[in-house]
């Protein structure tokens, strides 16, 4: 084998050797993140029993036939549709799925005569084309690594 070929192969070599280590770190970064990640769900589940136990409570009771916030409409005039996509990683696919979902669920909107509107939570999100005929409204960036009523805009008031 030539010399400047052999120089080629071990730098080839070297390289793929570098990569892999940067893989195995990713991998091992993700499966701390997964175990934290799984830690918070585990840790909400009370939380979601008891909301579900009370939900079940009032259905029972006949308040939420009352409640107009559940009352379902005919008279529908705005839809919109929050993206929650992810910015840390490898997340193509997630991100990719989640808004193929929007955009499959856009139609019926416009079937229906309905004004539609997108909010993407994060950059990734923002980042990709818009869906043709659907108001894009600005993202609410960084709100989702602790979330709280005040930093969503818990204050202003939704228009109809």
């Amino acid at each position: 084998m030539a010399g400047g070929q052999e120089r080629i192969l071990r730098g080839r070599i070297r390289s793929v050797q570098a990569t892999k280590k940067i893989t195995r770190a990713m991998e091992l970064i993700a499966a701390s993140r997964i175990v934290k990640a799984q830690q918070r769900v585990a840790a909400a589940v009370p939380y979601s029993e008891k909301i579900t136990e009370v939900v079940k409570h009032l259905s029972d009771g006949g308040a939420v036939s009352q409640s107009p916030f559940l009352a379902g409409r005919s008279d529908v005039k705005t839809t919109c549709y929050v993206a929650i996509t992810a910015d840390r990683g490898l997340c193509g696919g997630y991100n990719s799925g989640v808004l193929r979902a929007t955009e499959g669920r856009s139609p019926q909107g416009r079937r229906g005569g309905q004004e539609l509107h997108d909010r993407s939570g994060r950059p990734k999100g923002r980042g990709l084309p818009p869906i043709p005929r659907i108001q894009h409204q600005p993202a609410l960036r960084g709100f989702l690594r602790q979330p709280n009523h005040h930093r969503c805009g818990g204050n202003r008031t939704l228009r109809r």
